[in-house]
């Protein structure tokens, strides 16, 4: 597995491991298996897990979680979790600027 800049700011491995997990138990392994089969309309769930790793986990952790870009919450979020290596395109980059269109 590839370690990104993220991995070298990362003071407590063992606790970014537990809110990227928390993450996504709580908005993408419970999100219908329609959504999970739509990669454009899933990334509405990962922004959402994506507030909640700023605020819940982040914003109280600030000395042993970085703060993160959406991309690298997504790109950080695809390795890291196992099963969103089936459900988003591994060029996460591109995959946020695809959806930032389909937003607009």
């Amino acid at each position: 597995m590839k370690r990104s800049a993220y991995a070298k700011q990362v003071r407590d491995p063992e606790m970014s491991r537990k809110a990227l997990v928390d993450c996504y138990a709580r908005f993408i392994n419970v999100c219908p298996q329609s959504l999970k089969e739509d990669e454009l309309h899933l990334m509405f769930e990962v922004e959402e897990a994506w507030w909640w790793y700023k605020d819940e986990w982040q914003e109280k952790n600030q000395d042993r979680l970085p703060r993160l870009k959406f991309h690298e919450f997504v790109e950080r979020f695809r390795e890291e979790i196992k099963p969103m290596q089936k459900l988003l395109s591994p060029n996460t980059y591109a995959l946020c600027k695809k959806w930032r269109q389909f937003c607009a």
